[in-house]
């Protein structure tokens, strides 16, 4: 019996260093700047801001894995299939792309409201983000062939790297009327 895929072998090591590098680079330079003006959002907890740096390495971790796997494959890897296409979908749909009174803000919930009266720069941002949301899926379901619950792990971390990037960046910001 061949082994189509390679053993799993997670990069904590890696995802660990990121964090802790993500942290420092946030507690010494972003949460300053988050506490000296009122405008932006309000900086977070250090508890929180270490649990989403770890997230956020452990993201940018499997992504370098994924990355590292598609090596030599490319072809394979981003031929579409309706698994890569629905993947794409569902990627892009869940992809925060803002933080208002800790809620994430997805794309989703976004083109709900604006469907109806969507301009061409706003269809064209959707396009551009689906372009980018098909490489990363692709590269989750070729990887994760056999491993579903991995697959469907990988996709929640990409959504919760993303958030826990806007959270560190743009810190959490009030909506007030």
């Amino acid at each position: 019996m061949n082994i189509v895929q390679k053993p799993y072998t997670p990069p904590r090591m890696l995802a660990l260093c990121l964090g802790g590098l993500i942290f420092v680079f946030y507690y010494l330079v972003r949460r300053p700047a988050l506490m000296e003006y009122e405008t932006t959002g309000k900086a977070l907890p250090p508890i929180v801001a270490i649990a989403c740096s770890l997230v956020l390495g452990y993201g940018l971790a499997m992504l370098w894995w994924l990355i590292t796997h598609t090596k030599g494959q490319i072809r394979e890897t981003f031929r579409p299939t309706l698994g890569r296409i629905v993947g794409m979908i569902a990627l892009t749909l869940a992809t925060p792309i803002g933080v208002v009174s800790d809620l994430p803000w997805t794309v989703g919930r976004l083109i709900a409201l604006v469907l109806p009266t969507m301009s061409l720069a706003g269809f064209t941002f959707l396009l551009g983000l689906l372009t980018i949301t098909y490489g990363l899926s692709a590269m989750i379901v070729r990887h994760t062939y056999e491993r579903r619950l991995m697959r469907f792990g990988l996709f929640c971390l990409t959504f919760w790297a993303a958030y826990s990037c806007h959270l560190l960046y743009s810190g959490v910001v009030v909506f007030r009327i």
